[in-house]
């Protein structure tokens, strides 16, 4: 109980306040900033590439998106059995390139974060229940 004193314990508090403080003031948000930055690229480039070449991303919306979510509609929630709507492809190719534009563009700027994070996951639960739902096991590790 010797090296236990009071003005010890007292400067590793202060210490470890002094770091906290400066974690949580500076790096902290520049973290934050990385992470929405990073994100908001990601969507950008994907909704670009589709706004560049609209005819490939709808053909690719028909023979790939829609039939896989076809396939994969019909749900289980809560032991009840739901069946979600099928979106056409000319309204899921705009949707999703629009999506993606406006979400990430939100999120690179951040105006309305949080609204554009949940458009962004939405979109992102969509694609993992329907589209690929097979892969949803092994993308999250679970």
């Amino acid at each position: 109980m010797i090296f236990l004193q009071k003005p010890v314990v007292a400067t590793i508090t202060a210490l470890a306040r002094c770091k906290i403080y400066i974690l949580e003031t500076f790096l902290a948000p520049v973290a934050l900033l990385a992470i929405r930055l990073y994100v908001g690229h990601f969507y950008w480039q994907s909704g670009q590439t589709k706004f560049a070449n609209l005819d490939s991303a709808r053909d690719l919306f028909k023979t790939e998106y829609i039939p896989n979510w076809e396939h994969n509609h019909i749900k289980m929630l809560s032991g009840i059995q739901i069946s979600f709507p099928v979106p056409g492809v000319r309204i899921a190719t705009i949707a999703s390139t629009s999506g993606e534009l406006l979400f990430s563009a939100l999120l690179i700027v951040g105006f309305a974060g949080r609204a554009a994070a949940l458009g962004i996951f939405m979109m992102t639960l969509a694609i993992e229940m329907f589209v690929y739902p097979a892969q949803m096991n092994t993308t999250t590790g679970c």
